[in-house]
């Protein structure tokens, strides 16, 4: 049986809590990253956050990542070193792409919030939860603060309702 405080809460200690084993909890590691992302990028000469880098980076997926242009080939000759260096460049702008799907959701996501999810079961009923198990049954009645071993024993009621209808 679970250790727990009260429904949904573990007691301290208890080993099947989450993050017991020293691990980040969630609000600890939203911390961590926002802290992470507030500090100064030291490679941008503008002195932006690194959550500048990451938005700028995010919305150049969503709108040019996609684009084609056309290669310039560029010859520069370095005096000092008698040195001829071929490179090439990117010239105009060819065709425009459509960007990447995955960035332009996440940031209509961020901007507008997650659509909610609705669950629903064959048909657009309602979700029929099925249990195989006797353990099954009692993680689940745990879940909602249902203790099973309080519960009188099915063969038993199934006895006791049998005894009645026969009085």
């Amino acid at each position: 049986m679970a250790n727990r405080t009260g429904i949904g809460y573990f007691a301290k200690g208890n080993k099947l809590a989450p993050g017991s084993a020293g691990q980040l909890r969630g609000q600890e590691m939203t911390q961590v990253l926002v802290s992470i992302l507030n500090e100064i990028d030291p490679s941008d000469p503008r002195q932006r956050s690194k959550m500048y880098r990451v938005c700028s980076n995010l919305v150049d997926q969503a709108t040019i990542s996609a684009d084609v242009y056309e290669e310039k080939e560029v010859t520069r000759f370095n005096k000092r070193t008698q040195t001829t260096t071929t490179y090439k460049k990117r010239g105009k702008l060819v065709q425009k792409g459509c960007g990447e799907l995955m960035a332009i959701k996440e940031i209509f996501d961020r901007t507008d919030g997650k659509p909610k999810q609705v669950i629903v079961g064959p048909n657009n009923g309602p979700v029929v939860v099925e249990y195989r198990t006797y353990e099954q049954i009692r993680i689940a009645l745990l879940d909602k603060g249902i203790d099973m071993n309080a519960l009188p024993k099915p063969i038993e009621a199934i006895a006791d309702m049998t005894r009645e209808d026969e009085e």
